[in-house]
Order: C-alpha cells, then structure tokens, then sequence
C-alpha cells in the first residue's frame, strides 16, 4: 500500500496541470504540442515534462517523428484512462463536502437561487452551527442573500439565535424562512427548517407547536428518503414522550431513530441520535448509557462537533450520578466547564441545569425514582435537533418513496 501511495504522490507531485494534461490528452488525442500549450497555457517544456512524467507511470505513450527522433505527440494508455476515472469518482465522493461546495459556490458553477444552491448553502450553515463558527455562519448568511436563497438567509440567522439561547428570535427568523421555502417542500432546506422550528419552539416552551413541527418534518424526509433528518425528527419525538414519562414509546422511537441513522452512514447524525438514545437509556440501564455516552463523545471530539460534545459531557456527568459515581460525575462537571469556556462562554445552555442534577442527586437511585429523575431533567432541559447529515440526492426535487410510515406515529 505504501508504495501506492507513494506513485499516486509522484502524479499529484506535478500539481494541477498534471490532472489536466492527462485529461487533455484523453479528449485531443496526438494534438499539437502548440496547440495544446495554448489551450491549456503552459510553456512548452512544462508540456514535455508533464508527458513525460505521464509516460513514466504509464499513463501516456509518446509518438516518435521518425526523421528528426523526437516526441511529438502524446496520447492517453488503457491504464491512463482506468485513472481518468478513478479520479472522477473520487470527486464526485468529495462534490458534497464542505469543501468541495464551497469551492463551486465560489466558482459559480451553481445557478444562482436554484434549490440546488439552497441545499449546499444549508449543509455548510448546519456544520458552521455544530462546530461554533460563528464567522462561517454569518459570512454564509450574506453569501445566501447574494445567491438569492433568502431562505436559507434566515435559517442562518435562526440557527446563530438558537445557539445564542433567543428563541423567540429564533422562531421569528424560521417563520420568514418558511414563507421562502414554502415553495420548495421537497427540498432539503425546508425539512432542516422544520427540525429548526422543533428546536426552537421547546427552547421557547411551546411543545405542541413543537411536535407538530416535528411530525411535519418527519413526514417530509421520509417522503425525500433522507434517512438522516429522519433520524433526528424520530430522535426529537422520543426525548419529546419522555417528557411525558412514555418510556417504552420513547426508547422505541429513538430505537427506530439509531436505525435510521446508521443507514444515512452520517457520522454526526449517528453521534446526535446515540446521545439522544443514551438519555432515554439512562432510566432503563444506566451503566450502558454510560457506555454509549463514552463513544457518542469521542466520535464528537474527534470531528470537532462542539455542540454534542457539551451535551454528551453533561448527560455523562448525570448518568454517573445517577449510577451512584458521584467522584466520575464531578470530574465530567468539570471538564464539562472547560470544554464551555474553551468556546468563549457562548454555549452556556443547559449547563447549569447539569450541574444542578449532579448535585441535587445523591446516587445510587432505584429504577422508579431513576426515571422520575431523570423526567424532571428532560423538561427543563429539551436537547433539540439542529443536524441531519449531508444532503441526499433528492434534495432539489420531489420524493422519492412512498408515503411515510404511520405505524409509530399515534401523538404523545
């Protein structure tokens, strides 16, 4: 393997004009050297020396002149144009990540106010909004005005006052938004608005305009076959029923949820949706609560996802009250503080009411008085949707599947 790579850095080591030639070579094969330095605006001797950089991997083969013995023309080898695309797949695996949309928003390829631009501009605003760039989400926010997505606009506006802890901002902002995106319910914009609006409504105390919210939302990623907002409408309903102590329905739903979110293979979705189910975990087995809490937390460390990271820290100080731990809960309670003032003090949601659980709880609690417990935590503190993965492939369009399973959906 690492001889591979070592030849694949011997290509890349010519930089962009090496990708290029080859591919120029494949579309103009035997073309004129003065012709294709022109197109492609290199000197000649660059244009000999990528050939034969292309020629020693056996991407290319050289045609001699016979009169005067020197390479004339070039063209493309069966093992030039297996790499041809081989690279086209790798790119298209890296079109729809962070950088790769912000490359072609930069370049414009995107037709400006197409849903499309709607899509990657919501992608890039959740992920600014899961790592506190405060600076990429409000730099997105005009970048959206400017491409005529105004919906998307106001998402970003909504989600920067949800992080600040305004919901009433918040709900103002998303409701604007709706009236731009109501166009659109197919798209990919309009469902993360819908699981914005679910976010904001509990962080405001409105829960039925909540868990309509969320049933809407819901309904429409399945109809859209995104696996992963469906995840997070599913997750959203079963920390939403334990708030009216249905335990069973709630450990069911976010169940149905971690299923979902292993099939949209979103790394952030499964650690959002994994911390939502080990805090319903915690009233039934607190000890594998704890154990996915761990993991759920070091996915998010990893990938820099400051808002599950803050969460998944506090929800672990509490299951390790609840199991009794009261030494692991004071030291989690601690870096729990250093993780918040690393991040300037701007995500102080929901760290005092952890605090306040830890110390108000003296564990180990029996299972009745466990859940009680732990009923009271969900309703002072709701964590709430605000990431559903990557953008599907039916994101600027209409749904793909069929209409969206009721079976589990009979309200609180």
């Amino acid at each position: 393997m690492d001889s591979e790579f070592r030849l694949l850095g011997v290509l890349l080591s010519g930089g962009e004009k090496t990708i290029e030639t080859l591919r120029y070579l494949a579309a103009n094969e035997h073309a004129r050297p003065k012709v294709a330095c022109r197109e492609l605006r290199m000197g000649r001797d660059r244009w000999y020396a990528t050939n034969e950089l292309l020629a020693d991997l056996d991407l290319a083969y050289a045609l001699r002149d016979v009169v005067r013995g020197r390479r004339q023309r070039y063209g493309v080898t069966e093992r030039g144009k297996a790499v041809l695309r081989g690279l086209s797949a790798i790119e298209m695996l890296l079109a729809d990540s962070p950088a790769g949309v912000a490359q072609r928003l930069k370049e414009g390829t995107m037709e400006h106010g197409s849903a499309e631009v709607g899509a990657r501009l919501c992608a890039l605003m959740e992920r600014a909004a899961l790592r506190t760039d405060w600076a990429t989400l409000v730099q997105l926010q005009f970048r959206a005005g400017k491409m005529r997505r105004y919906g998307e606009a106001h998402l970003g506006s909504a989600l920067e006052a949800l992080l600040r802890g305004e919901a009433k901002a918040s709900v103002l902002a998303l409701e604007e938004s709706a009236r731009f995106l109501r166009t659109e319910k197919g798209g990919r914009s309009w469902r993360r608005m819908l699981l914005a609006l679910v976010a904001a409504h509990l962080e405001a105390g409105e829960p039925l305009q909540a868990f309509r919210s969320v049933l809407e939302a819901q309904s429409a990623a399945v109809l859209a076959g995104d696996r992963a907002c469906e995840a997070e409408a599913r997750a959203a309903r079963g920390m939403m029923m334990l708030t009216y102590g249905k335990w069973n329905d709630a450990l069911h739903m976010v169940d149905r949820a971690l299923g979902a979110a292993r099939e949209s293979r979103t790394s952030e979705c499964l650690a959002a949706v994994s911390v939502d189910r080990s805090f319903v975990l915690m009233g039934h087995d607190p000890n594998r609560a704890a154990g996915d809490m761990q993991r759920a937390l070091q996915v998010a460390e990893e990938g820099g996802i400051h808002l599950l990271v803050l969460r998944a820290s506090g929800q672990l100080a509490a299951c390790h009250a609840v199991r009794g731990d009261a030494r692991a809960a004071a030291e989690q309670l601690e870096l729990l503080e250093r993780r918040r003032l690393r991040l300037d003090g701007a995500l102080g949601r929901g760290s005092n009411e952890w605090r306040r659980f830890v110390e108000t709880t003296h564990g180990p609690l029996t299972g009745r008085e466990r859940r009680q417990r732990i009923i009271q935590l969900a309703r002072v503190y709701r964590p709430a949707p605000i990431y559903a993965g990557d953008p599907s492939p039916s994101d600027s369009g209409a749904g793909v599947r069929a209409s969206p399973d009721r079976s589990d959906g009979e309200g609180l």
